[in-house]
């Protein structure tokens, strides 16, 4: 998860010239995330530019006032990090519908092929995973981003 706020916003600013495009990138039980690469992007020719999180998640940019900005997130490799053999039990019994995975984080991490549902399928491809078949996951990131917003 990235939350993403306008620090200051242009009338209240001091000279009135530009803003500040700040958030943290954090897991969802709130720990912040390194290494994140965030990218603002603007219909301007300065634009694309990109700063890398922290040890503390942060990211912070000044921008110009008057202009829609863009804001993504990415961060690869490390596809193991945080996956056992018991999110493939879990994965089992939401299909089954024994215990549904209610958490929006873990519906996305639990998509493994990344096809907008969890099947069998991502049970096959997170085996693979899990067992050194592959290095990576096809047709997905190691890491993906929900982006909150508050002004």
């Amino acid at each position: 998860m990235t939350t993403l706020k306008v620090i200051c916003n242009g009338t209240g600013c001091p000279g009135g010239a530009g803003s500040r495009i700040a958030g943290t990138v954090a897991t969802e039980s709130n720990q912040a995330v390194n290494n994140v690469t965030v990218t603002i992007d603007a219909n301007i020719t300065e634009y694309p530019v990109s700063v890398t999180t922290p040890a503390n998640g942060t990211y912070e940019k000044s921008v110009p006032n008057g202009i829609d900005y863009e804001v993504t997130a990415s961060k690869g490799g490390d596809y193991i990090n945080g996956v056992s053999t018991l999110d493939l039990v879990l994965i089992q019994q939401h299909i089954l519908g024994i215990n549904t995975i209610s958490s929006p984080y873990k519906l996305i991490a639990a998509d493994v092929d990344n096809n907008g549902t969890v099947s069998a399928k991502d049970l096959v491809e997170l085996r693979k995973l899990i067992l050194g078949i592959y290095n990576e996951l096809p047709n997905n990131s190691s890491w993906r981003f929900l982006y909150l917003h508050r002004l």
